[in-house]
């Protein structure tokens, strides 16, 4: 009876088990590896204020909301409101905020195995699932509050209702909630949504309407919570700049395009995903006889994946803009693997391909992934939590420190890439705050000040202490 059941469920029981090992992984390290980041810092900033003040907004003083929504929300609603929800329930630190994300790397991978079982099978279903648990960058990603993951969860339910529901309502709100938790990644979904519906060769402009009165509902709730005035011409003006070049005036777009051209030969990730989409391309071409479903997702994923490394293209190098294209081509590797190799010993050989691919990954991700480790953070929160919990805290442009400062007693600027600085520089309020956090880095926060501010800096603090990546000042007494 038991060797029946294990011989029926053997995938979802090695499923569970994949789950189990990507949970025993990220766990020992949760909120150091990797370290806490800037713009997590700035997520996690909007679900703590629209738990307690219901705004989806940056507080820059005790009681004062930036008002600037629009400008640093890279990620979205579908990322801050529910974890807002989960602060709720569980409390509010950095354990909880990474607790979540592994919460959504687990539906990844779940999603993925319902996908692609699907799709292709189990057998393949469960490959896909394990390459994706043992890439790197998944988990560099993954435990992160970011919109990547989030985003590529509604994106592969929004396909598994299009494709197998026929329901091109949900699957156009699922899109729109993908684009919505993170459209500088999604927004590539688009062109691939009309190649989608073109594949597709029935009722196209019915389904088409469907699908935009799916995604609008999701778009304007993203514009509406980034927004707070959806009338003002000036807030539209910041908006068509930030989407001409979201990365900040001083970075040329067409030098970035080059730069990036350039150093593909160099970036062992794109030609490490190169070689996949090669044999991708030659299989599918090679062996045309393709069912139809899969070959409306091949589509869908060719033009994702080309879209979205135009995208890269033009910014200033970050692989992070490619990750649900990596996962995409994963999906397709397996079987066009599982195609190429057959024949009398073909399985055998395609087993093995498979399961070296995922031996090396293992080996990577533990021995050379560039997961950058720092326990700096939480040494200062620890910090302004014991040793300085009776004074007020200023915070030149460390959202991921900041954040977990008390509202009350909180003083911070963001002067973030490509967008106007969100508050006023802390020593400039009358008191100023009594301890100061400022980024130790080859003087990298002093670095940021204007000649002006570095007056009054240093007019006004002295240095304390240096903890981990950051420098601490006290205010001096006349």
């Amino acid at each position: 009876m038991i060797v029946n059941f294990f011989k029926k469920y053997y995938a979802e029981i090695v499923l569970c088990l994949l789950l189990i090992g990507v949970a025993a992984v990220s766990l020992p390290n949760l909120t150091t590896k990797p370290r806490l980041w800037y713009d997590e810092g700035v997520n996690i900033e909007f679900a703590k204020n629209f738990l307690d003040f219901g705004k989806l907004d940056i507080q820059v003083s005790p009681g004062i909301f930036s008002q600037l929504t629009v400008l640093p929300q890279a990620s979205g609603y579908p990322l801050s409101i529910f974890l807002s929800l989960f602060f709720g329930i569980f409390g509010f630190g950095p354990v909880q905020a990474r607790i979540y994300m592994l919460i959504w790397m687990l539906l990844a991978l779940l999603s993925v195995f319902i996908f692609v079982k699907k799709l292709v099978g189990r057998d393949l279903a469960l490959i896909v699932a394990a390459l994706i648990a043992t890439f790197a960058s998944f988990h560099d990603n993954g435990r992160v509050v970011m919109g990547e993951i989030p985003g590529f969860v509604f994106l592969l339910w929004a396909l598994y209702w299009f494709f197998w529901k026929n329901s091109y309502l949900i699957s156009g709100l699922l899109f729109g909630l993908a684009i919505s938790a993170k459209p500088s990644v999604y927004m590539s979904v688009f062109p691939a949504i009309l190649v989608l519906l073109i594949l597709n060769r029935k009722n196209f402009w019915k389904n088409s309407l469907k699908i935009l009165a799916g995604i609008l509902p999701a778009f304007f709730l993203r514009i509406w919570f980034a927004m707070p005035d959806m009338l003002s011409l000036v807030a539209w003006k910041e908006v068509i700049n930030l989407f001409r070049n979201p990365f900040g005036n001083d970075i040329s777009l067409t030098a970035s395009f080059l730069n990036n051209l350039l150093s593909i030969p160099k970036t062992y990730t794109i030609l490490y995903f190169g070689l996949f989409f090669a044999i991708i391309l030659f299989e599918y071409f090679r062996y045309k006889k393709k069912d139809f479903i899969y070959n409306q997702f091949f589509g869908f994923t060719i033009t994702y994946c080309f879209f979205a490394f135009l995208y890269y293209l033009k910014s200033p190098g970050w692989l992070r803009y490619l990750i649900a294209a990596e996962f995409l081509t994963f999906i397709l590797l397996v079987p066009a693997l599982k195609n190429i190799f057959k024949g009398r010993h073909g399985k055998d050989i395609f087993y093995a391909v498979a399961v070296s691919l995922i031996g090396f990954q293992i080996f990577y991700l533990f021995n050379y992934a560039k997961i950058f480790y720092s326990d700096s953070e939480e040494r200062v929160i620890n910090l302004i939590d014991t040793e300085f919990r009776d004074k007020t805290i200023g915070i030149f442009d460390i959202p991921e420190i900041g954040v977990f400062v008390d509202s009350s007693r909180k003083f911070q600027i963001y002067r973030m890439m490509g967008v106007p600085s969100i508050g006023k520089n802390p020593i400039l309020y009358e008191p100023a705050p009594e301890i100061f956090i400022i980024r130790a880095n080859n003087n990298e926060g002093i670095d940021k000040m204007l000649p002006e501010e570095k007056n009054i800096f240093f007019k006004k603090y002295y240095f304390l202490r240096t903890v981990g990546r950051y420098n601490i000042y006290s205010e001096i007494i006349f």
